[in-house]
């Protein structure tokens, strides 16, 4: 959605620049502001070179994406870190394990301020039963704010997730193919290391990249 305010802020499709140009207002460095203004968002862990001796939080960085290779651009924009116990991590699988995740600036005059919290309960959940979901809070300026959730639905060969809003809306659908080395092979190569992901709006129709 553009801004009606500050219109000459926004970089033109195709520019490249520091995204100091993009925000030169520091009230218009909020994190809602910034991502209605991405064409794709570019997610990369943070290496734990120690995790088969001792298991951590995992730990992601956030970028914007350049729609045409794909890559990340620029400075990362947030941090996210998982908040989950280890007992949890080592002792339930993946879909049914409680975590929550905290995402925090990393750029621009709000470094280290909280932008979103995301939280799953503990569910037991098998093959297309009682499937995994996780509540999306916006937690700027001292909010506490649901704006939605995101649900795991059973996919017999792909990989994805619904987002739906806080009405309980289905507005988008991410979803990444299943023949893509990085679902099956952990190898250091970029082609093991990279997923790829659309996301679609509700009709189906592909809008963005992950």
């Amino acid at each position: 959605m553009p801004n009606q305010q500050y219109p000459q802020q926004y970089p033109q499709q195709g520019m490249q620049g520091p995204p100091q140009a993009y925000y030169p207002n520091p009230q218009d460095w909020n994190a809602m502001n910034q991502l209605a203004h991405l064409q794709g968002l570019f997610v990369k862990q943070k290496p734990q070179y120690l995790e088969n001796i001792w298991d951590r939080n995992n730990v992601y960085y956030i970028y914007r994406q350049n729609a045409q290779t794909g890559d990340k651009l620029g400075p990362k924009m947030f941090k996210a870190k998982e908040n989950s116990s280890c007992c949890s991590r080592q002792c339930l699988h993946p879909s049914c394990r409680p975590f929550k995740v905290n995402v925090e600036h990393e750029d621009g005059p709000f470094v280290g301020s909280p932008a979103f919290r995301y939280e799953r309960d503990c569910r037991f959940t098998f093959c297309c039963c009682n499937r995994p979901e996780m509540d999306v809070f916006y937690t700027e300026n001292g909010a506490n704010d649901k704006i939605g959730k995101v649900t795991e639905p059973w996919y017999c060969c792909d990989r994805g997730i619904r987002v739906f809003d806080k009405k309980g809306e289905h507005i988008y659908e991410i979803i990444g193919n299943c023949c893509q080395l990085g679902f099956c092979c952990q190898c250091p190569c970029d082609a093991c290391q990279t997923i790829d992901f659309e996301i679609r709006n509700k009709k189906g129709d592909k809008i963005s990249a992950l």
